[in-house]
């Protein structure tokens, strides 16, 4: 399969010909039709990120938008052909979506919107949990009373998707 590979922090990428993945217990075998970037796979591009390091030679890329074509030992949630979208590996030592396929844990992908697109589904999963995040372990949400016989919770996000 095809990749983009970086040898060295601040290399540039380099297309290259490797195996495809093999699965493990729990994986799913995925064909990457669309990948997100995010300003930290630059980080982690140019070795400014000490908390997301990749072993190099690394293949980056969190997001993902595609199909999958094997299912792994243990996986019951998802079936050859399902349109999937989600994050995985470009650290650690895991493969990233910079390439054709990806082997990635099947509790990190869930089935595509219908209405969204391959493109716009790979532009959503680390936006989305770096929002998740930030709601969940940033902001302090209360319940507040407006009368005696109320109480209100509200949190406005905006998204637009164009």
């Amino acid at each position: 399969m095809k990749a983009l590979l970086i040898h060295t922090y601040e290399s540039d990428f380099v297309s290259a010909q490797i195996d495809k993945p093999t699965l493990k217990a729990g994986e799913v075998l995925i064909k990457i039709h669309a990948s997100g970037v995010n300003p930290i796979d630059n980080k982690i591009r140019i070795g400014k990120a000490p908390y997301a390091t990749p072993v190099l030679p690394a293949i980056l890329g969190t997001d993902l938008a595609g199909v999958i074509e094997e299912i792994g030992p243990d996986v019951t949630d998802f079936a050859v052909g399902d349109e999937v979208y989600g994050l995985t590996g470009g650290v650690l030592g895991l493969q990233g979506t910079l390439a054709e396929y990806t082997a990635v844990d099947a509790n990190l992908v869930a089935k595509k919107p219908t209405n969204l697109t391959m493109r716009e589904a790979a532009a959503v999963p680390l936006v989305l949990l770096t929002a998740w995040e930030g709601l969940a372990d940033r902001v302090t949400i209360k319940k507040e009373t407006k009368s005696s016989f109320m109480e209100v919770q509200v949190v406005l996000v905006i998204w637009r998707f164009s």
